[in-house]
């Protein structure tokens, strides 16, 4: 395997996120930061033939300048900030909508986008090409161009 661009951060620990969960679904989560601090030191201007890019739930700086990185390099990508919802504001999160290929979340993290750059559904459909909210068992909505489609969920077997 090929892990010239893993960086190595010496006095770090790897990031670590914990959830323990109840017998009523209810969760309480941990998070240990560790090497995902330095996440701003990477950077994609140094890469080339980039096609696509995932930007996913990482330091919120960091996902920040990636998302600024692909716009001022053209390079395609998805925004699915996750749980970094609950800590970036709604400036950061607007950040990464902007100019996004897709911007991918669950319900719970579609809420948090809306109450913190104070856009709806139309609102942040209109800084993507395509939004895609999971909806657990309700199955999954994607927006694309005129359509707006729903996916049922899918029993594990």
């Amino acid at each position: 395997m090929d892990t010239t661009l893993v960086k190595q951060v010496a006095d770090k620990f790897t990031a670590s996120f914990f959830c323990s969960t109840d017998s009523e679904s209810n969760q309480i989560a941990s998070f240990y930061t560790g090497a995902m601090a330095n996440a701003g030191e990477l950077s994609f201007r140094t890469l080339e033939g980039i096609r696509m890019v995932i930007i996913s739930p990482n330091d919120p700086a960091a996902m920040v300048q990636y998302a600024e990185e692909c716009r001022t390099l053209r390079i395609p990508f998805i925004w699915d900030p996750g749980q970094q919802c609950a800590r970036m504001n709604g400036d950061e999160l607007r950040a990464g909508l902007d100019g996004s290929a897709i911007v991918i979340c669950n319900d719970y993290e579609f809420e948090l986008i809306r109450q913190k750059t104070g856009l709806d559904e139309a609102g942040v459909f209109a800084h993507t090409g395509a939004l895609i909210v999971t909806r657990g068992e309700q199955g999954s909505t994607v927006r694309y161009g005129a359509r707006n489609v729903a996916v049922p969920a899918v029993d594990a077997v």
